[in-house]
């Protein structure tokens, strides 16, 4: 496996304990005993080790929830200390490299330039789409008033008066195709 360290949702590098379960030839369920189980501070536990649901389709049909963990660099380290063996020792070493080698890329300007390109245009992407959004709405509400015209236009002529009042003009603007005859009966 390639990718023992990738960047979560929030741009942090985390590994994860799927992967630890991998690596480590451990069943996935061992791992998650295993963080659960660790003496640390809730303090430590909470920034070091985040619980993901994800939902899963069944082959046969419906669906399930499956949990791991997101891990930190710092979570990792605490987690498979107690993890013994040539193998485990191997491992560890791959993930501290790892781990080690996305940090220096932080200090790299190319890299802190091509990250910054990125999250400029994953914002520009969510602004545009927030433009288009008020544009429908804006759009909409046009519309809603284009319709609402002749009514006010007749509320104001309505309320501005001094004289007598047309009701075959009220009942059309009313939507009532009745004449005024019957709208006098209806009144």
């Amino acid at each position: 496996m390639e990718n023992l360290v990738l960047a979560n949702k929030k741009g942090q590098d985390v590994t994860t304990s799927l992967i630890v379960a991998e690596i480590f030839g451990k069943r996935h369920d061992q791992v998650l005993r295993d963080i659960r189980e660790l003496h640390c501070s809730k303090e430590f536990n909470v920034a070091n080790f985040g619980l993901m649901v994800e939902m899963k389709e069944l082959p046969q049909g419906g669906a399930t929830n499956s949990e791991y963990y997101e891990i930190t660099k710092n979570g990792f380290s605490f987690l498979v200390m107690g993890y013994a063996g040539e193998k485990a020792a191997e491992f560890k070493e791959k993930f501290i490299n790892e781990f080690n080698r996305r940090d220096s890329l932080l200090k790299s300007d190319d890299y802190i330039i091509a990250r910054s390109k990125e999250i400029l245009e994953r914002r520009l992407n969510l602004l545009e789409q927030q433009i288009y959004q008020k544009d429908e709405q804006l759009q909409l509400q046009e519309h809603v008033l284009q319709q609402q015209a002749p009514k006010v236009e007749f509320y104001d002529a309505v309320t501005d008066s001094k004289t007598a009042i047309d009701m075959g003009r009220v009942a059309k603007v009313i939507d009532m195709d009745i004449g005024r005859n019957k709208l006098f009966e209806f009144l």
